[in-house]
Order: C-alpha cells, then structure tokens, then sequence
C-alpha cells in the first residue's frame, strides 16, 4: 500500500488518498487510542509550554547579557523546521486531497497511525533534557554575571580609594605649595633686609672714606706744618743753641707728627680700600638679594602649579 510518511515531533504520520482505502468504522479501541495519544499530546504540550516559558524567560535574560547566542540560532532553527513540516504537511493534504481541519466529521478523509508513541516519550525526555541543560547553563551563566558584577563592585571600591588617596595626595601637595610659597616670602623678606644692610654698610663705607680723605688732608697741612717749623728752626738755628736744641725737639716733634699724618694718610688708604670692599659687598648683597627674590618668584608659582595639580587630581578623582 503506497503511503507518504512525514516525521513531525517523533510520531510517523501515514496519510491516505481518496482512493486507497475506504474510511473505518467507529472503533472504540481506536477511539480510545485516539484519546491516550491525545492526553500525552496535551501532556507534552503543557510540558513543552510551561518549560518553553522558562526557557524564553532565561532567554530574555541571557540575551540581555550577550551569554546565550547559540540558544537563540537554536531555536529559531526549531522554529524554522516546524514551519516547513507545516508547509510539508499542508502540500501532502492537498496532493491526497484533504485539507487541515477537525479530526472527526464527515468531511475527514485521513487517518494518522501513531505508531511511535514510545519514541515521542523519549524525545520529550531528552528534549527536557536538553532544557535542564540549557537552564543549568543560563543558571551559570547568571553566577558568572554575578562574579562579573562583584569583580566590578571591587574595581570600583579600588578606584574610589585611588580617587581618595590621590585626593590626599593633591592635598598635600597644596599644602607643600602652601609652604612654599611661605618660604619664599620668608626669603624675599631676608633679602630685602640683606639689602637695606648692604646700602647702610656702603653709606658707612662713603661716610669712612670722607673720614679718611679729611685725615690725610689734615696730614697734609701737618707736614706742611713741620716743614714750616724746619725752616723756622733753620732760622733760629742762628739765634741760639737754645733755640737749636729747642728747634731740634721742634723738629723731632715735626718728624713725628708727619710720621703721625703718614700713618694717618694709610689709615685713610685703608680704609678708603675697606670702603670699597665694602661697597662691593653690598653689591654682592644685593645681587644676593636679588637671586633669592628670583628663587622665592619661583618657588611661589611652583607652588600655585603644584596647587592647581592638586586641584586638577582632586576634581579627576
């Protein structure tokens, strides 16, 4: 007997032409028969559903976290495959001459033999099976995002704490540029007092050497002095010996007196050259000053540097 046989869900279905074989008569163990198939149909069905659900559940889940890709292409591939057993089987109603409706009445002309009903319990099985496998891996697929998620919370935590120290960080660098700028200020101040020390040092320089040049012009008019007193002894020479003994004590005294201006004029050379040592140590202050307030300058805007640093790390962190 020519049949066309199409596998749907684990069960041969045989369809019948108009003109192969009469229809039956009402059997009740077909009858029966029919009802089993139909229990484990609706059996099946439910359990296909409900599991269907779950899945479709864990699915919306896995595919919101990119993990179940393979799922997805699986079970549209399903979907695909009952759609064209739809068609397969719509096209062989229509070649045997039936068309899809209500199993009983009196316009049916097929009759399914169901003869694998062992076989569709054991595809359902393992189709269970194969969806307490898919949970289990959407199950550990929801523990790894949940280790990713802690792995996360951990980073964060770590990047906050960075964000902290780098913070302190910042605030102690505001700090030292606050010292700093403090020290530099100290230092210019020294420097201007170091200055003003220099300008009173080379005022008394200016003030020891008029001192000196007043002394030698006083040696000066001494030794021209003693020169007078010489020839007024020279003079008086001739008056007496009295007067020579007296010109020669005068003389001795004039000797001693341009002596005295000599040592004066080199106590005024001296300090003529301390004066100007003098001066060019306050110049050399000054200078000194000079480059201490360049180095405070620097010091302060490397501390409003370091300060905006610190502001710029603490508003990163």
């Amino acid at each position: 007997m020519p049949w066309n046989g199409l596998i749907v869900i684990g069960k041969r279905m045989e369809l019948l032409g108009r003109n192969t074989q009469k229809p039956r008569m009402w059997d009740p163990k077909l009858e029966s028969e029919d009802s089993r198939v139909e229990d484990v149909e609706k059996t099946a069905l439910r359990g296909k559903s409900g599991r269907s659900q779950g899945a479709r559940r864990g699915h919306s889940v896995a595919s919101a976290l990119q993990a179940s890709a393979g799922l997805g292409k699986e079970r549209s591939k399903k979907m695909w495959g009952k759609q064209e057993v739809r068609h397969k089987i719509e096209a062989e109603s229509e070649n045997a001459g039936t068309t899809p409706g209500p199993r009983k009445g009196s316009g049916f002309k097929e009759r399914l033999n169901f003869t694998g009903g062992r076989t569709s319990g054991e595809d359902l099985r393992s189709r269970g099976n194969d969806l307490g496998q898919n949970e289990e891996e959407l199950r550990s697929g929801g523990e790894k995002l949940r280790l990713s998620g802690e792995k996360l919370r951990l980073s964060g935590e770590k990047l906050r704490s960075s964000g902290e120290k780098l913070r302190s960080s910042g605030e102690r660098l505001r700090s030292s540029g606050e010292r700093l700028g403090s020290s530099g200020e100290r230092l210019r101040s020294s420097g201007e007092r170091l200055r003003s020390s220099g300008e009173r040092l080379r005022s008394s320089g200016e003030r020891l050497r008029s001192s000196g040049e007043r002394l030698r012009s006083s040696g000066e008019r001494l030794r021209s002095s003693g020169e007078r007193l010489r020839s007024s002894g020279e003079r008086l020479r001739s008056s007496g010996e009295r007067l020579r003994s007296s010109g020669e004590r005068l003389r001795s005294s004039g000797e001693r007196l341009r002596s005295s201006g000599e040592r004066l004029r080199s106590s005024g050379e001296r300090l003529r050259s301390s004066g100007e040592r003098l001066r060019s140590s306050g110049e050399k202050l000054r200078s000194s000053g000079e480059k201490l307030r360049s180095s405070g300058e620097k010091l302060r805007s490397s501390g409003e540097k370091l300060r905006s640093s610190g502001e710029k790390l603490r508003s990163s962190g």
